[in-house]
């Protein structure tokens, strides 16, 4: 869920300069970072969710801020890339929210699971994992194939 979210979000025509330092010409930033004091890109936060170094969506969401705030605050604002980011920053609070009411849905049915494992203290760890498995493994929390 997440890491669908976050290539429809890379997609976007107007995220070229918001994926990697590489796309943007080194020539035309050179000062970047110096007024750029925590570096952010959507590269980075994409290879973090596929290193599993998010382990609450706060964090997704704030690396994913940085990102929006660097673009606003290095370029100007009637320039293009202030417009792209301007863009995609307004893209991801729209759908973002369907995103977190999903991430909310698949957190409460694992605690139903875990609920049911504490009602039955007796319960095999393997059939534990089998139940948690059960639960729509596919949209996991904070996952790249998620």
């Amino acid at each position: 869920m997440i890491g669908k979210f976050l290539e429809a979000i890379m997609e976007m025509k107007e995220a070229k300069n918001l994926l990697a330092p590489e796309h943007v010409a080194k020539k035309d930033t050179a000062d970047y970072e110096k007024v750029i004091k925590s570096p952010m890109d959507f590269g980075q936060v994409m290879a973090k969710l596929t290193d599993d170094k998010y382990s609450i969506p706060k964090t997704f969401l704030n690396d994913c801020k940085l990102i929006f705030e660097n673009a606003k605050t290095y370029h100007k604002d009637h320039s293009l890339a202030y417009k792209h980011a301007s863009t995609v920053h307004e893209h991801f609070d729209t759908t973002w929210p369907d995103v977190q009411r999903q991430l909310e849905r698949v957190a409460e049915e694992r605690r139903t699971v875990i609920a049911k494992d504490d009602a039955n203290p007796d319960l095999d760890p393997k059939a534990w994992l089998k139940a948690l498995a059960s639960v729509d493994e596919s949209s996991a929390p904070l996952s790249k194939d998620v």
